[in-house]
């Protein structure tokens, strides 16, 4: 940012005697004046300064430095909560232990299947998530009651530039962590088709740390520090979710398509200048799965669609997604129930921000 300067011109200054103790009293009130005015504009540049790199470094357009800043600092963690709940979700979202880009596999250059920069942003997150649901059927077989769990943890660091002008990146690195507990029943609507509605209940820690590299950079740090970096904020969200599933058994193992949506809110407190996260997702998957060795072991493959609301939007920069996933299941590894299967595949992440190629670890898939 440039300010243009209207050229000085020399003036000449003479006196007479007499004269000289007023004059210089005249002089030293404009020259107060002055000073007052330049203090102030340098405030207001400072500040607005401040106002644009806030809104800069948590993504939102500059249009918002014209309202209330809090306002868009509270929007923008709610919806760094609200996508916390969908990559908590591996029915959603799925992350592996190594990413890499498709297209140099298949010799390929389609850009919604990855590339370098969303392969990177894919090794920035990590995401470790630790599912556990069961079924207790009536004893008519009409229906079910399903208790899930899941312990998850989500780290993020990424590079970003307050100030434009150095060549060091600054650091901002977020972490959310938290329990999931829920409970639903399944309606068997004839021996293949169910519909299940039930309600999940997460209790979440969101916090982050901002590395500041440069003056500038630790300017804006201590103005937004305890409401926008360096911060924390618990959450207590509530999520109804509705799904209709279709099971065909088949000779070789079963074939699955589901339609299912998740709804999301939930009340925040702490630290953090942190609003209450919302939002809603929409998966549509269809799945086939060949047993073989007697049923010990499991191939798959399938693919899904996740559509996605505002607020998560902003995090996956796009409305919705596509993943293509194929692998293999070791079931029943242990003598205890609560461990169903593990195994190890591949996923495609297209058309998010996160596009690109993963290597999986499955638990209880």
């Amino acid at each position: 940012m440039s300010v243009s300067q209207a050229p000085f011109k020399k003036r000449r200054f003479t006196s007479v005697l007499g004269n000289t103790k007023p004059a210089l009293a005249i002089n030293a009130e404009k020259l107060k004046a002055c000073v007052h005015r330049a203090a102030n504009l340098f405030l207001q540049r400072t500040l607005r300064y401040l106002v644009l790199a806030g809104c800069a470094v948590i993504n939102i357009p500059i249009s918002s430095a014209n309202t209330e800043l809090d306002d868009a600092i509270a929007k923008v963690l709610a919806d760094r909560v609200a996508l916390s709940v969908i990559l908590s979700d591996s029915d959603a979202l799925a992350f592996g232990v190594s990413d890499f880009d498709p297209n140099t596999i298949f010799g390929t250059d389609i850009d919604n299947l990855g590339d370098d920069g969303t392969v990177a942003a894919r090794r920035s997150k990590s995401a470790y998530v630790l599912p556990y649901s069961h079924e207790i059927k009536n004893s008519n077989g009409l229906g079910a009651h399903v208790l899930s769990a899941t312990g998850y943890y989500i780290d993020s660091n990424s590079k970003l530039s307050i100030d434009t002008t150095v060549s060091i990146e600054d650091e901002f690195n977020e972490q959310s962590y938290g329990v999931m507990l829920g409970y639903a029943y399944k309606k068997m609507l004839n021996e293949r088709l169910s519909l299940s509605g039930g309600l999940q209940m997460h209790v979440m820690r969101y916090q982050n740390q901002f590395v500041a590299n440069n003056i500038i950079s630790e300017v804006f740090k201590q103005v937004y520090k305890g409401s926008l970096v360096d911060t924390f904020a618990w959450s207590a969200i509530f999520a109804p979710q509705l799904e209709l599933e279709y099971i065909q058994p088949q000779t070789w193992g079963r074939f699955e398509l589901s339609s299912k949506v998740n709804y999301f809110t939930g009340y925040t407190w702490g630290d953090a200048n942190i609003g209450n996260p919302s939002g809603h997702y929409f998966t549509n998957q269809i799945f086939a799965y060949y047993d073989i060795f007697d049923k010990s072991q499991t191939l798959f493959t399938g693919a899904k669609r996740v559509d996605v609301s505002d607020s998560i939007r902003s995090g996956l920069g796009s409305s919705f997604y596509y993943e293509a996933s194929f692998g293999w299941l070791y079931n029943q590894p242990s003598r205890y129930e609560w461990l169903e299967n593990i195994g190890v595949g591949l996923n495609f992440n297209y058309g998010s921000s996160l596009r690109g190629g993963s290597i999986m670890l499955y638990f209880n898939k």
